[in-house]
């Protein structure tokens, strides 16, 4: 499943909503402030490779029409053989969702979220929200 990000606080796909973590502390959220500045948010199903491959990692990039775009790619956790495959393609980054940080996100043009990251970093901001 891919959820396009639209300028509302939901994600839609086929009439289905994805929630998207946001922070409601009477400041403007990190996805507000992208939407003003019309940056592009993806989820996508959680993926793996079996072995590195670069060719593999650009066909997907051109699938979700995000290759001409600096990415923010977030993963539930450490990927060696996602890693291998996008270190040398330029202006791709990798992030495992337990530790994003807002440079991060505020300098991609296009964030890419699987659902298993999205389920993290919901977690962490319900924490932080009853701390």
């Amino acid at each position: 499943m891919i959820c396009g990000y639209t300028h509302t606080n939901n994600y839609t796909e086929a009439g289905k909503k994805c929630s998207f973590p946001i922070l409601e502390n009477g400041s403007a959220s990190l996805v507000n402030v992208r939407a003003t500045q019309e940056k592009m948010d993806v989820v996508v199903e959680d993926f793996n490779f079996e072995a590195p491959s670069t060719k593999a990692f650009v066909k997907m990039l051109n699938n979700l029409k995000v290759s001409e775009r600096k990415q923010l790619f977030v993963l539930p956790s450490s990927n060696k053989a996602v890693y291998l495959s996008a270190r040398n393609l330029k202006g791709t980054q990798m992030a495992i969702a337990s530790d994003i940080n807002t440079y991060g996100i505020m300098n991609a043009e296009v964030l890419v979220v699987t659902e298993s990251s999205l389920e993290i970093i919901n977690n962490t901001l319900n924490k932080t929200k009853e701390a």
